[in-house]
């Protein structure tokens, strides 16, 4: 397990590095689309980037960068070598870890976000020293609403401007039952859609629209459009951070029984 740590840390620390070379604005995605990763055995041919070493400041590691006819690959050499495939017209990318002296592979992934490392998407794959296929763990199991769906759902509903570079978007739980948590613009003098979205049917379970200025002493809630439906406000990312209504007092979800913003609810 420790092992598998470091490759996870290494990949969030060498994404940084790669945001600004991909494509950061939101538009709709087809799940039809994502790039391809099996479970088959795989070794990494170290010959392929001879000449294609680069500087990379940022990280420090042994960097290659290598051109593809849909994108590029990169290459760093740290603990592991770890490989990346980015691709021009598609917001994912492919990673591997391979092992530093054999050079076989020791595990495979895909990820939603050319930016970030925190969403997988589809079959991970975890090998053994010999690249003998040890375990298959399966991220979109539990979550029938797709990632693509969510971004699919924003794009069609969601009016204000939205980027990658400042959307977040995060898989929670509570009490069994999945969900997306989304954020459509984290900057600072924005309107902030903040929706929980259910993993499996897609029902807006909460879509309230917040604001936060920089500096400021606690987050306005401007509008509630959707109740909270699910888990407890403000997020346990923010538990600390206070939330407050428009007449400045501290934000509780609304009671579905009556009407908010002259629209009525049900439970």
């Amino acid at each position: 397990m420790k092992k598998l740590m470091t490759i996870s840390c290494l990949l969030l620390i060498v994404n940084v590095s790669n945001a600004q070379h991909n494509q950061l604005k939101l538009e709709k995605m087809n799940k039809n689309e994502r790039p391809k990763i099996d479970g088959l055995f795989d070794i990494l041919h170290l010959e392929d980037y001879e000449g294609l070493l680069v500087e990379d400041k940022i990280t420090g590691y042994k960097t290659y960068k290598k051109k593809t006819p849909n994108g590029k690959i990169i290459l760093r050499k740290g603990y592991y070598y770890i490989y990346e495939e980015y691709f021009d017209n598609l917001n994912y990318h492919i990673a591997k870890a391979y092992d530093a002296k054999t050079l076989k592979v020791k595990q495979k992934a895909l990820f939603a976000d050319p930016k970030k490392t925190d969403i997988e998407l589809g079959k991970e794959y975890f090998y053994d020293n010999n690249a003998t296929l040890l375990r298959v763990v399966d991220h979109d199991k539990g979550w029938d609403f797709s990632y693509e769906d969510v971004i699919n759902y924003l794009c069609d509903n969601i009016e204000d401007e939205m980027s990658l570079e400042t959307l977040s978007i995060s898989k929670e739980s509570f009490k069994g039952r999945n969900y997306w948590q989304v954020e459509t613009n984290t900057s600072f003098w924005v309107n902030n859609h903040f929706l929980r979205i259910d993993g499996n049917t897609g029902e807006v379970l909460c879509h309230i629209i917040i604001y936060e200025e920089e500096g400021g002493s606690y987050t306005k809630v401007l509008k509630t459009i959707v109740p909270n439906k699910i888990d407890k406000l403000p997020p346990e990312q923010s538990k600390y951070q206070d939330w407050r209504d428009e007449n400045g007092k501290k934000y509780r979800t609304p009671d579905t029984r009556r009407k908010v913003n002259g629209i009525s609810y049900t439970e």
